[in-house]
């Protein structure tokens, strides 16, 4: 039988944050925007630092639409290494990041779409038309600078990204509403985890 021995002084510690997870979450291998306004533009290393303050120093991952140059429509592209997930027993699946900006401070929803896979040729024009369904939508506001944690549930997308060959998933976010001003976000893209609960399927 294999046996987990956790440390005992990190559970018991004030500063651990539950749940705590044995196998840690995924990072993002790479991400991206795009913008309904300049299509053939890639945003893989431009146009991703201008956070408000306190936090003009992170990458902030924008989505929705603004109006503050000139009306146009952001969305953000987050890819994942799924290797080691292929013809895996998906239990439970959620994507989580911080909204750090928001036009108010109403609830609007984000949503969360898989999207065709990305890289520093990315743009609107090639990128728009491989985004599918509605796999998941949360509500988020940040207007007041304070971080609050985003998470969407996404067991069913994983399973089926799980089930197939690739080893990277590709997830999207995109407002609601994108014609709304109200919906514009900004997310910190540092904290973009994909959390997986897993097991292998007997004889693997």
């Amino acid at each position: 039988d294999l046996v987990v021995h956790p440390d005992l002084a990190m559970l018991h510690n004030k500063a651990t944050k539950f749940p705590v997870y044995i196998d840690p979450a995924l990072g993002k291998s790479a991400w991206t925007m795009i913008n309904s306004a300049f299509t053939s533009q890639s945003y893989w290393s431009y146009d991703k630092q201008d956070c408000p303050a306190p936090y003009a120093s992170i990458q902030c991952a924008k989505v929705g639409y603004t109006t503050e140059q000139q009306p146009m429509v952001y969305r953000s592209l987050f890819s994942f290494n799924i290797g080691g997930l292929l013809n895996k027993h998906i239990q439970d699946a959620k994507l989580s990041m911080d909204t750090v900006y928001s036009y108010n401070n109403t609830d609007h929803g984000t949503q969360v779409r898989v999207a065709g896979n990305i890289s520093s040729s990315t743009n609107w024009s090639n990128s728009v038309n491989s985004w599918g369904a509605v796999q998941a939508t949360a509500n988020s506001h940040a207007y007041d600078r304070v971080r609050r944690r985003t998470e969407w549930g996404l067991s069913t997308a994983v399973r089926n990204a799980a089930g197939g060959t690739s080893k990277t998933l590709t997830l999207g976010l995109r407002e609601v509403s994108e014609s709304d001003v109200t919906n514009w976000k900004k997310f910190d893209a540092s904290t973009a985890l994909l959390t997986v609960t897993y097991n292998s399927y007997p004889n693997e």
